[in-house]
Formats: C-alpha cells, structure tokens, sequence
C-alpha cells in the first residue's frame, strides 16, 4: 500500500485494489433496493446485505431439531460448535 503510514500488503493485486478503498472511501457496489443508501466494497458484501431486505436464509444448520436458517456461514459453523 502506498499510502503514508499503512503497511498493508497482498499477495493479489484484487486484494490491495480492495484494501486502498479503505484510504478513498470508495464504495463501488450500491444496493438497488428504493430509500437504501447502503454502498459496498466487494459485490460479496452486497449480495449479503441485500439479504437484509428480503427472507432469504441460504445456510442451513442440519443438527438444530428445528430448521435454522442462517445469512452467513459464520453464524452456522458458531451454532454448530455451540452444541458440540
């Protein structure tokens, strides 16, 4: 990373283009949903926020007795080492 003071550093180059949005504040990816504002660095990030808006629970945790659905796979690994 270039700028003064950080000593970031990546083995691609995605990954340092990614990194100097944190010094820019550019946030490439907007949320099309009417009166969101939200913007967002990585089109990864987005598709994950934009579960914020509607019921889609794509993880699945299989040792729940009732179906749990979850937006991220953190939260499904959490629960499973929760119970184990």
């Amino acid at each position: 990373c270039d700028e003064p003071g950080c000593e970031f550093t990546a083995t691609r180059s995605g990954q340092l283009a990614a990194h100097n949005c944190t010094h820019s504040g550019e946030r490439s990816y907007a949320c099309d949903e009417p009166s969101c504002e939200y913007r967002a660095v990585h089109a990864g990030t987005l598709t994950r926020h934009k579960r914020t808006h509607s019921d889609e629970r794509p993880f699945t945790c299989d040792t729940s007795t009732e179906e749990q659905r979850n937006v991220r796979r953190k939260e499904l690994n959490a629960a499973a080492q929760r119970r184990s």
